[in-house]
């Protein structure tokens, strides 16, 4: 091979490489002058976009109740149009099965959780929670007939107990009952739970105190609490919950309940649904 062919292969070469190079620059400088996509929109910036707060609830009263003309009514209904207003924009109930609640939540099908939902260490790994507004203890809810045979809840070990999946009334029932041949049923609403207490399915629904005065208070002929029962070994207590990277929106509800307690907004609203703090 001659001198003069070597070097024209050396060209040849250098002269791919820097096709190459040209190529592969202007790739990275068409990459670069995309437009930005931005930060992230907030939790709040989100529903404004959308113009709603998208509340989801389970019919659990006096929190949250259901009119005859499919409206939705209680006390976490009406804080929640306060947090609307607060952010400026309308505000959507949507119900939502509570054991399926907070997958909803994760899944963005909703934006807050608001229906008697309690604080717990399982449920903090998951969801971001607001200041609590309310504290509550469990009932044990028999038939009316047979509310002066029971005083403690070992008396219903190898009976049927019956809760509502999901919630920390159920915790408590398989707390107490699990393996010790009691039948423990799960209910998807707590209105099922009742008709089968009424029905002799169950012999005791545990579930929170307030829900529990609500019906027992509305059929009285049919239902009775036997006694209060602590939840779990620390207190029990009521708050809202988001998603972890919503802290906005969080705060702007911790605004609205500190600000409804500090005008007395929030205990009047109580002491009209009969669960003054």
């Amino acid at each position: 091979m001659s001198l003069s062919r070597k070097a024209k292969g050396i060209s040849t070469t250098a002269m791919i490489a820097i096709v190459a190079v040209m190529v592969v620059v202007a790739g990275l400088a068409w990459y670069f002058t995309l437009p930005p996509s931005g930060p992230a929109l907030t939790g709040i910036e989100r529903i404004k976009e959308k113009g709603t707060l998208v509340v989801g609830v389970d019919v659990y009263p006096p929190w949250v109740s259901l009119t005859e003309e499919g409206e939705f009514e209680g006390v976490d209904v009406e804080i929640m149009k306060k947090v609307a207003d607060a952010i400026d924009v309308d505000v959507e109930f949507k119900e939502v099965i509570w054991e399926t609640i907070i997958p909803s939540l994760l899944a963005k099908e909703i934006d807050v959780i608001a229906s008697a939902l309690s604080i717990t260490p399982e449920r903090s790994e998951e969801i971001l929670y607001t200041i609590p507004y309310y504290e509550v203890t469990l009932a044990f809810v028999v038939r009316a007939d047979e509310v002066g045979l029971y005083s403690t809840s070992e008396e219903f070990i190898g009976k049927n107990v019956g809760a509502q999946a999901g919630t920390t009334g159920w915790d408590l029932a398989m707390g107490l009952y699990e393996d010790t041949g009691t039948d423990i049923k799960d209910f998807t609403v707590i209105t099922d739970l009742l008709l089968a207490l009424e029905g002799e399915i169950v012999d005791v629904g545990i579930f929170d105190a307030p829900t529990a005065r609500h019906y027992c208070e509305q059929e009285p002929e049919k239902f009775a609490v036997a006694f209060p029962h602590p939840t779990h070994g620390y207190p029990d207590r009521y708050a809202y919950a988001v998603r972890s990277e919503d802290g906005d929106l969080a705060q702007a509800i911790n605004t609205v309940i500190m600000e409804m307690w500090e005008s007395g907004e929030l205990p009047d609203l109580m002491d009209m649904w009969g669960v003054a703090p």
